[in-house]
Order: C-alpha cells, then sequence, then structure tokens
C-alpha cells in the first residue's frame, strides 16, 4: 500500500522539525563552550583560595564561582537518569502505550526519566502480528518505506540500539498532545525487528 500526499507532506513536515531540533541542539552546545570558557576566565583570576590575595578578590572566588556554576546547571536543566530496567510485559506497555503480540520475544528496554520520560524497545515478532501491533500503537495508516525516523547515535551508549543497521525499513511517527512516538520496522529480516520511541512532550 502507498501513502497519500498528505501523508507525505506530514513525513516531509517531521524531517523539517528534526533539522530544527538538530539547529537548537547546536547552538545550545556553543553556549555551554561558551559558559565554559567564561568560567575557566573566572578561574584563572581567582586560581586557589590558598593563594595570597587582598580581601576583596578572596571573597570574590567563591561568589564567582557559584554564579557561573549556577548560570551552567541552569543552561543544562535537570540531567536525565538512565538506566536499562527489567520491567515486565504490563509496565512496558502502559510506559510505551502500546500492546505487545503475543508473539514478541528478543525485548530490549533502556529508559530516561528527567524533566520529561523517554522509553525505547527493540524486539521482534511474527509478521501475522506486525499490523495489528501498530493498530494497537496508534500507527493506522501505512508506514513510510525507506523512513528513518532516528538513528544509531541517538543512543550510543545502549548497545542493542542499532537502527541504521537495517537494510529495509518502513517507519512513521505519532504526535499527540501529551506524547510522541517514532516507530521503524526492520522488514529485511526473517521475523520484523521493530525500533520504537516513546516519550512525553
Amino acid at each position: 500500500m502507498g501513502i497519500s500526499r498528505e501523508q507525505d507532506a506530514q513525513y516531509s513536515e517531521q524531517d523539517a522539525q528534526y533539522s530544527e531540533q538538530d539547529a537548537h541542539t547546536t547552538t545550545r552546545i556553543t553556549s555551554l563552550l561558551t559558559l565554559r570558557f567564561k568560567y575557566r576566565t573566572a578561574y584563572r583570576l581567582f586560581p586557589h583560595p590558598d593563594v595570597t590575595q587582598p580581601a576583596p578578590m578572596k571573597l570574590a572566588t567563591p561568589v564567582v564561582s557559584l554564579i557561573l556554576m549556577s548560570l551552567l546547571m541552569f543552561s543544562c536543566g535537570q540531567a536525565p537518569q538512565s538506566q536499562e530496567k527489567n520491567l515486565n510485559r504490563q509496565q512496558i506497555e502502559q510506559l510505551a502505550r502500546i500492546q505487545l503480540p503475543p508473539s514478541s520475544k528478543e525485548m530490549e528496554v533502556h529508559t530516561e526519566s528527567g524533566i520529561d520520560s523517554l522509553i525505547v524497545l527493540r524486539f521482534t515478532l511474527d509478521q501475522r502480528d506486525l499490523d495489528t501491533f501498530l493498530t494497537s500503537a496508534g500507527y493506522t495508516d501505512p508506514l513510510k518505506e525507506g523512513f528513518r525516523p532516528f538513528s544509531s547515535q541517538e543512543l550510543r551508549d545502549v548497545s542493542w540500539w542499532n537502527p541504521d543497521e537495517a537494510k529495509d525499513v518502513i517507519g512513521g511517527f505519532l504526535n499527540t498532545s501529551d506524547w510522541a512516538s517514532e516507530v521503524m520496522v526492520d522488514v529485511s529480516a526473517s521475523q520484523p525487528v521493530v525500533y520504537l520511541k516513546s516519550y512525553d512532550l
């Protein structure tokens, strides 16, 4: 089955959003590097509390350090907590907002929690269960051939997260007012391999 022009426009819009997110990330990294340079400069001005300094400079040393560290923490936001979790089937379905078919196996799970929560899955299932699973996950329209909503680089520390190694794929994304998900299926394997990300907005 093909996709409509309207669906293709939605995928193009999503690609544009990813490009905008990449630009935002680059800007934020640049800001952090600038902040780091300012902190190192201040440290050179006030190198160590043991160094003999006039009284006003001794007082300024901890004050400047405190201010700069506060700005750095504020710019970074709340650091996400990443972990591999041994979740049961019901917990996975609840966090990922999906219904796993009976044939699902070789399940891998990764979660992150901070300001928002994220769950990432990879598993295999029988070909006959693929359409039912996608429908239950909210993907009622056909996935787009060759569409890759994410890459292996996004979770480089997660050894099993390797969507870039898939040869023939179909993919899609789903947005609601509160959460979003992205799915990609490796259809070149003997059994479909599903990669799924679900996160709060």
